[in-house]
């Protein structure tokens, strides 16, 4: 499976960061996964996807503000408009959904796409904010 290796802008830091320095693990099955102080610290120069659903997303977990939710149902319908080298982050509860969506981009050809390792729970580990709005 090919890393992804292009060059995310960073305009907040003036700087390019390349995406293959936010992978920290690929999981057993192959996905490529980002800590989540990775996202915390970066998140707003890449697409942020909450594939879980809307009782989830605005549930007692909440989600990463400016998050997009887009349940992993609804997502391989949606992603088709987008460019394939688009850097999408996505999560849910605790990774393994969002490993799944993971793939499915993958198999359709997106190159910059990975999960946030441990999902809203290793984000709650971490004590960043939350947002609880839709």
């Amino acid at each position: 499976m090919p890393m992804p290796t292009k060059m995310v802008t960073d305009s907040r830091y003036g700087e390019e960061l390349p995406l293959h320095d936010a992978i920290v693990r690929f999981s057993d099955d192959g996905i490529p996964e980002v800590e989540v102080s990775w996202v915390h610290q970066h998140g707003d120069v890449c697409r942020l996807i909450d594939v879980r659903n809307l009782d989830s997303h605005t549930g007692a977990l909440g989600h990463v503000a400016g998050a997009e939710l887009i349940p992993v149902s609804a997502l391989e319908q949606l992603v088709q408009a987008w460019p394939l080298d688009e850097p999408i982050i996505l999560f849910c509860k605790d990774g393994q959904l969002a490993a799944e969506a993971v793939q499915m981009l993958l198999d359709m050809g997106y190159t910059r796409v990975a999960s946030m390792h441990g999902g809203m729970e290793a984000w709650h580990q971490q004590g960043y904010p939350v947002s609880y709005d839709c």
